[in-house]
């Protein structure tokens, strides 16, 4: 008994000397782990130069100080595929870059990002002027290694306020361990290392540095403080006026009795000017916004974002919280514990009403976007900032665990899985075997521990359906096989390129459908549960992106002249020999692509089925097809 105790002594996690638990030491730590991955994945492209979100936030900057078009932007946003290759071009009215009124087109990003990117831009810029290696352009290396440092810069001072925060309520070993989660066991991780351009880990360190000045305000009242709050709170509403919620953070904290309110009203009638000067400077936040609108658009409103819009009456909460495609606590599945630490707040009630306001409200926003899933991230972005006030309740979790010897290992255990699958997650994604925004279920749970693509994952990913073993089927009967060597004069056959025999069909965007199968599923003897499956051998002569308007097999039930289930194959990335991709197939060769389709519990004898190959904007070529009936 003695000798296990010693090595669940040993192996606890929360045993270090009380002198390594200091921000320092944990400051090194994710140093050292943060910029080894960046230098692993090397996302160059997604700070400055790939355009999106995080192209759009720093796009002010180059338009400002150097191309001086911030009015219109196109010279300054034509100058990144110097760097990020292909064919420059504009993009469409109404997307990054929206066009106003009077013709302008405008950033679809607020400021507040690239004002906190200014001074890294600054030295981007001198060592670019200084260097004969780098062009001053805004976009060459030096500008891209100041902005990711940049990023780490501001995340590392809103671990070290929120490590203050955490270390004042409970002690400086269960706000190390907390943060060590919460950098390394949730997809803050990803906004910091490979989309260091995004505003989530500003964003994080903001609702620290905005945490870090209420408590120190209200622990003893200085002007200081309250001007740091109200730049925190400023900007943070600056970069997302949904976040405007923040305010309940400094309006609240504390607010643990009637008596506690009565205090705060007396402390504001004491100090009223400071309560003034903090709404002057919140507000003067959000002067810059304004003006670059009324000097770009001529209005001092410009709606930037068209044609996209909340659904309040709809939200998706369940998807977004647990979704494979992106859902929060599915990627970050360590929060969770975060949310069971939200119980002790009806207790320790300091952080109680800041989080029972922002937190249900902030949710619900996020999920009643058009765009729930919220694309180009992982996991769910908008939840990246909220883990600084989660930090709190988490941190209650990890304090119960720390009470006795056997659940500290436990703690261990659960820490180590979390870091684990968040990293190896993130590895997946930088490979591109997950893609977590089109992450539906069938190919989430395929790739799930994987470290390559198969193709029965390509087709899950297409028809979110977890493809058979075939072994425990059998083979009913033969619904179709053509392999295109009988002369057909509905029929545009080919003598090339071909798979086997003489002559292959062709199917063109003009004549875009080639129809295998169609027969009712009495007909076909198909039930309930019973398996259709499918096989073409194609060809391209180039391959289409994206893949959703690309060429495709598909299988289609109606029911008069309804459809009621529908499953696309995508041609493109099957043509690959032994490689599969989610983006990317050959061109100029013969792939087979296959798939098994079920028949679904609620047809009808009636309703019709059909199998056949559409193209899009390439021509596709098809031969030796088969449709094949297993149960």
């Amino acid at each position: 008994m003695v000798k296990m105790q010693n090595i669940l002594r040993f192996f606890s996690p929360l045993r270090m000397r009380p002198s390594l638990y200091r921000f320092r030491f944990l400051a090194l730590i994710l140093g050292v782990v943060y910029l080894l991955a960046a230098s692993y994945f090397q996302r160059w492209d997604t700070t400055v130069v790939g355009g999106g979100d995080s192209g759009g936030y720093y796009g002010y900057l180059p338009a400002t100080f150097i191309h001086g078009d911030l009015h219109d932007i196109s010279t300054s946003y034509l100058k990144r595929f110097d760097y990020f290759g292909g064919e420059p071009y504009m993009p469409a009215p109404g997307s990054e870059l929206p066009v106003a009124d009077n013709g302008h087109r405008l950033i679809k990003y607020t400021c507040g990002v690239a004002i906190l990117q200014l001074p890294f831009f600054a030295v981007g810029h001198l060592w670019a002027t200084v260097s004969s290696s780098y062009d001053a352009d805004g976009y060459s290396f030096p500008y891209i290694i100041s902005i990711i440092l940049g990023n780490l810069v501001y995340l590392f001072v809103g671990l070290y306020l929120l490590f203050r925060v955490l270390a004042n309520t409970f002690n400086p070993k269960l706000a190390f361990w907390v943060l060590l989660l919460l950098c390394l066991g949730t997809n803050l991780f990803n906004f910091a290392v490979y989309r260091p351009g995004m505003s989530h880990a500003y964003l994080f360190s903001l609702y620290a540095g905005l945490m870090y000045a209420t408590w120190r305000f209200y622990a003893a009242p200085h002007r200081k403080w309250i001007v740091l709050a109200a730049f925190c709170a400023g900007f943070i509403t600056l970069i997302r006026p949904v976040e405007i919620l923040c305010l309940a953070i400094p309006l609240t904290y504390g607010l643990v009795s009637w008596q506690a309110v009565k205090d705060r009203l007396q402390l504001w009638s004491k100090h009223w000017p400071w309560l003034l000067l903090a709404a002057g400077i919140f507000i003067l936040c959000g002067i810059p916004q304004l003006l670059y609108w009324k000097y770009a658009s001529g209005h001092w409103y410009f709606n930037s974002y068209p044609g996209e819009h909340f659904n309040f009456s709809d939200p998706q909460l369940k998807a977004g919280l647990y979704s494979t495609q992106n859902g929060w606590l599915r990627y970050a599945p360590i929060m969770i514990f975060s949310l069971i630490g939200s119980l002790a707040l009806l207790r320790y009630r300091n952080w109680f009403w800041p989080l029972l306001l922002i937190l249900p409200l902030h949710i619900y926003i996020a999920y009643s976007w058009w765009c729930w899933y919220y694309i180009n991230g992982f996991g769910s972005r908008p939840m990246v900032e909220m883990h600084a006030l989660l930090a709190i309740p988490l941190a209650y979790v990890v304090a119960y665990f720390d009470r006795r010897m056997w659940t500290r290992v436990v703690f261990l255990a659960i820490s180590a899985t979390a870091i684990a699958l968040q990293l190896f997650q993130n590895w997946q994604h930088s490979r591109g075997v997950l893609w977590s925004e089109e992450a539906r279920p069938a190919y989430y749970w395929e790739v799930f521990g994987q470290t390559s693509l198969s193709y029965d994952a390509l087709v899950a990913f297409d028809i979110d359906v977890t493809q058979p073993d075939s072994t425990q089927l059998q083979l009913v009967q033969t619904l179709v096989t053509q392999n295109f060597e009988q002369a057909d004069s509905t029929l545009d056959l080919v003598p090339e390129p071909i798979y086997e025999g003489e002559t292959a069909l062709r199917i063109t965007p003009a004549r875009k459908y080639g129809e295998f199968l169609a027969n009712d599923l009495g007909s076909l003897s198909l039930i309930t549960n019973d398996w259709v499956r499918i096989e073409a051998w194609c060809y391209k002569t180039e391959i289409e992106m994206p893949l959703y308007a690309a060429a495709s097999l598909i299988v289609e039930i109606s029911r008069d002249q309804e459809i009621i289930h529908y499953y696309r194959i995508a041609v493109d990335n099957k043509i690959a020999d032994s490689y599969y991709s989610l983006f990317w197939g050959k061109a100029e060769q013969y792939g087979s692509v296959r798939g098994w389709v079920p028949i679904p519990a609620d047809v009808q004898p009636t309703d019709l089925l059909k199998v056949y190959v559409m193209a899009e904007s390439h021509i596709v070529y098809v031969d030796d097809v088969s449709v094949e009936h297993w149960r």
